[in-house]
């Protein structure tokens, strides 16, 4: 028989339910207290730390007080979805490493300083550069870029859309559409005239041409580093027109339109509306976090922080969660349900087995039913279990993350902060989505876990009733409640300067 929860208003049960409701939305925003330099840092040191699609990362760091860390000023703990990889603890050792020769290379005086006296970092530095300083700069960005290749790749080539967005573009900077002889209907047609008469600065519009041709023919993992940083050119590139683009709000319309329209025609199906100024800003976030964690070595603060006598652990894989199985008994669901104030209507026991069956499809899947009446067995987040790691301790009260935390992470967050005196972690804003999810333990404290777990288990009975009230008001033959997906880490965020410094050519379309 499998390990499961003692009682089922236990929150791993709760969180299964909530899941197979499809419960989107988040507890309330929070946002930290603490320094926002020290926040952006923590979350990009996160980020450069994903290597692969599915990775996700946590970071925290707290002061250590035992005799056997005297000489160390910072413990870094890294925190990862699954058993701790040495490889991600070496790339930080690795990336703190070329931040302490940063800091150490005497910068060139061209480059100036901030009224704060903070030296300033140019937003990019071709690979010839003149002094160590800017060489270091590179060869970090470069190290950045190679160890999260597999992850990029990925975002550029996840998604038809993605490729589409590149043709699209050429066609409006090539021949005129009453010139073409192709494929294309009417609609089509009429989209691509429309895209080719708007009043666009055409070397702004080559330019985002070139970008994308290129980030298109991005080539896999192992690539040779020339290649790579003409990837890095065009990243910064990109980076650099983002704004203008952003106010260009009729041509992205009509060319995500068109982008939509030719995917159509070639019979691709895509989940969502493509979005090419969505798409964009993910691409460039890693060139976004690389700049944040450079203040590392320019900012005093900072480095005092992160590059003397600092140590960095893994937080280790904890216990796995009780089971939960798949095939909730009609007692425990009603017990559930009562518990939420859910209306169950005249015949309960109907409702309650309807329920029963639809989630159990939520969370095998509609083409999995054999995997209906397995068990469940739910996971802890990264930046849960770390924050149930560095609970006691004179910690830096912010836990950065590769992505924003689920709803259920929120959650705990929240209850935590409530339930301690001195709780004052937080983490980044969450996002809607949910995913397996098990509720950490606090070890050596049962009294505070005990009252942590009564407040997520609040929490989720609120979630629980108002996803109730949708589910019932949803046609039975619509009631599908599939479990969300989970990737939500975007940042907020006409010169041919950058791709001239590298010396790429830019060639006109014919």
């Amino acid at each position: 028989m499998p390990q499961v929860p003692n009682e089922p208003l236990d929150p791993d049960y709760l969180a299964f339910v909530a899941r197979g409701l499809g419960i989107d939305t988040p507890s309330d925003t929070v946002r930290s207290s603490v320094k926002s330099s020290v926040t952006d840092v923590l979350d990009s040191l996160a980020h450069i730390l994903i290597a692969k699609p599915r990775q996700t990362v946590a970071v925290g760091a707290y002061v250590p007080t035992r005799a056997d860390h005297a000489a160390d000023a910072l413990i870094v703990l890294i925190a990862e979805n699954g058993p701790p990889n040495p490889e991600t603890i070496q790339h930080l050792q690795d990336v703190l490493a070329r931040l302490r020769r940063i800091r150490a290379a005497p910068p060139p005086p061209y480059l100036g300083t901030t009224v704060y006296g903070t030296q300033i970092i140019p937003s990019y530095i071709p690979r010839n550069a003149r002094t160590a300083f800017e060489r270091e700069l590179v060869d970090l960005e470069m190290a950045v870029l190679t160890y999260s290749h597999a992850k990029l790749h990925r975002r550029i080539t996840k998604h038809d859309c993605h490729l589409a967005f590149a043709e699209a573009v050429g066609d409006m900077c090539g021949l005129p559409v009453e010139d073409r002889a192709d494929d294309r209907d009417d609609a089509e047609r009429k989209l691509l005239a429309d895209l080719q008469a708007l009043e666009v600065n055409r070397p702004y519009l080559r330019r985002l041409d070139f970008c994308m041709q290129k980030l298109a023919a991005m080539p896999p993992p192992g690539s040779v580093p020339d290649e790579l940083d003409i990837i890095r050119t065009v990243l910064h590139q990109v980076l650099e027109d983002k704004m203008e683009l952003a106010h260009k709000s009729t041509f992205l319309r009509m060319l995500n339109e068109y982008t939509q329209c030719r995917l159509a025609k070639k019979g691709k199906q895509v989940k969502k509306p493509p979005d090419v100024l969505q798409w964009l800003s993910k691409v460039i976030t890693i060139v976004e976090h690389y700049h944040r964690i450079t203040r590392i070595a320019t900012i005093p603060t900072l480095a005092g922080r992160f590059l003397q006598g600092l140590k960095i652990e893994g937080v280790p894989d904890p216990v796995p969660a009780p089971l939960i199985p798949r095939a909730l008994d009609r007692q425990t669901a009603r017990k559930i349900l009562e518990a939420a104030d859910c209306d169950l209507g005249h015949d309960i026991n109907k409702t309650v087995d309807g329920f029963l069956d639809t989630l159990a499809g939520a969370h095998a899947g509609p083409n999995a039913p054999e995997v209906r009446s397995a068990d469940y067995q739910p996971s802890f987040h990264c930046e849960s279990a770390l924050l149930a790691q560095i609970h006691g301790r004179p910690a830096i009260p912010y836990i950065g993350v590769s992505k924003p935390s689920c709803a259920f992470c929120s959650i705990f967050f929240d209850a935590y902060r409530a339930a301690t005196s001195a709780g004052n972690i937080y983490t980044r804003s969450g996002h809607r989505q949910l995913t397996s999810w098990a509720c950490p333990v606090l070890h050596d404290d049962p009294a505070l876990n005990a009252t942590i777990r009564e407040h997520v288990a609040s929490a989720l009975l609120s979630k629980i009733g108002s996803g109730w009230k949708r589910y019932r008001k949803a046609p039975s033959s619509s009631r599908s409640l599939a479990a969300a997906g989970d990737d939500h880490d975007r940042i907020l965020a006409d010169d041919e300067v950058r791709l001239d410094i590298a010396g790429l050519e830019l060639k006109p379309k014919g």
